[in-house]
């Protein structure tokens, strides 16, 4: 269910025990004092004082009636649940990766009957470290990122997925936070560098537009305006989220995120959008091979574009119905059985995930690891190389029996964005770019940005 303020109304009535045979009955007690509710979303606390008078006799328990008021954006909300702990902190974000290091943050979790004393970071599903500030530094995230174009050897990065809990004064620990998200540009503000470090083949990019209405407030959004056919706008994964690295020498590494979430609008009726995710390990791009459509009337991963509407799509890395299918970015992990004779990889069957993809690791029994001094084995291959059971090109030579290989295809070196119809001199308007964790909204989104979502909506 989407989150939605809630107005809770909250009424006590104290209990007094029944008096023994043959004395007066006595007065009622009196009403708690003090009565409030502290709510955040699935959870509220009820605080109050003693009544002054008992009525004459202990008073041996509380009876509560709470009821949900209408929510004030017109939807419903679970019923809260009480809880002794604090609420999960909120806007979870990873806001940069270094060559062995992340940075995360996120907003102060709501107290319960107790202060919050620290927040507890999980690192891939296991307690790791404690802080308590609200901005955390992993420095020990080795080969949390790897080459994505020039440097060798190449190597899989090492995927750490982080979650974060809040824990009061009293040992209580709040439910964990697991949406996580980093941006590549939200309410104005540019994490990449945009303008700078892009490939704009044919088109030109302000990263500080206002003409386009930028929506829920933002100051500014980007202006993408087509100048001729070659209108791939290909942003380099950059400076400053990729810290103290080189643009274009290194990519950023999504193995801990499943959608990327991208809002756009259009000016010119028809257009639709390509969108690709690009991985450079051998020489040439590697996109993900099935398009994925923006915009389309089949609504796959949001609303039909409109000319001056904003609306939210979300595209998952990888799709549980099937292997490259238009349905998927084709990122992340993928098993298949094959076998290596020199420099050709035979796959035999495939198993779940990713398909066959270009720039893709490939680790198994037999199969050559990459190392501090020698290149790991992965699939050659540019543009759309991929596919399922098949023959493909790998470096380095080697020799391998048929086993299970996993293969991993987590580092962009950059993304591409593409207007379909071929539509040239046009603009369209971009906003909210990132990679999350779960399915939800970025911000605020239009009613039919919503109608997209119902049958995931969760946050």
């Amino acid at each position: 269910m989407l989150r939605t303020s809630v107005l809770f109304i909250v009424a006590l009535v104290a209990l007094a025990f029944g008096m023994a045979a043959g004395v007066a009955a006595q007065t009622a007690p009196g009403a708690p004092a003090k009565v409030r509710a502290a709510a955040w979303p699935y959870t509220a606390v009820v605080y109050f004082t003693p009544p002054a008078s008992d009525g004459g006799s202990a008073i041996t328990n509380y009876t509560s009636n709470v009821k949900l008021a209408a929510a004030t954006d017109g939807r419903s909300e679970n019923a809260p649940q009480a809880t002794d702990g604090p609420s999960a902190p909120t806007d979870f974000l990873l806001t940069h990766q270094g060559a062995g290091d992340a940075v995360l943050a996120w907003t102060a979790a709501v107290a319960g009957p107790s202060p919050v004393s620290h927040y507890k970071i999980y690192r891939n599903g296991v307690a790791y470290d404690k802080t308590s500030s609200t901005r955390y530094t992993d420095s020990k995230a080795t080969n949390i990122t790897t080459p994505g174009y020039g440097p060798q050897p190449y190597v899989p990065a090492s995927i750490y997925k982080y979650t974060v809990s809040a824990v009061d004064t009293q040992g209580h620990e709040g439910p964990q936070q697991e949406r996580c998200t980093a941006w590549v540009y939200h309410d104005g503000v540019d994490f990449w560098t945009l303008s700078k470090n892009s490939y704009n083949g044919g088109v030109n990019c302000n990263t500080k537009d206002t003409a386009g209405s930028p929506q829920n407030g933002a100051p500014c959004d980007i202006a993408v305006t087509v100048t001729n056919r070659a209108n791939w706008w290909q942003p380099f994964s950059g400076q400053p989220f990729l810290h103290n690295m080189t643009p274009t020498t290194w990519a950023m590494e999504l193995g801990a995120f499943n959608y990327m979430t991208i809002d756009l609008k259009p000016t010119v009726a028809g257009q639709t959008w390509k969108l690709n995710v690009i991985s450079r390990v051998s020489p040439g791009d590697n996109f993900n091979s099935a398009q994925v459509i923006l915009g389309g009337a089949d609504r796959k991963f949001g609303p039909q574009a409109q000319p001056g509407k904003w609306a939210t799509y979300q595209v998952p890395f990888l799709n549980a119905s099937g292997f490259a299918n238009g349905s998927s970015l084709q990122v992340g992990i993928g098993k298949y059985y094959g076998s290596i004779s020199g420099t050709s990889l035979t796959v035999t069957k495939m198993v779940s995930g990713m398909n066959v993809q270009g720039s893709s690791y490939l680790s198994g029994a037999g199969i050559r690891p990459g190392t501090a001094s020698s290149t790991g084995t992965y699939v050659l291959g540019s543009n759309a190389t991929s596919g399922q059971a098949g023959t493909y090109a790998i470096a380095p030579a080697q020799s391998a029996a048929n086993t299970l290989i996993t293969a991993q295809r987590t580092n962009m070196y950059k993304f591409s964005l593409a207007d379909l119809t071929g539509l040239s001199r046009n603009t369209y308007y971009v906003d909210n770019i990132g990679f999350t964790t779960q399915q939800g909204f970025s911000s605020a989104p239009t009613s039919e940005s919503l109608s997209a979502f119902v049958p995931a909506r969760g946050l």
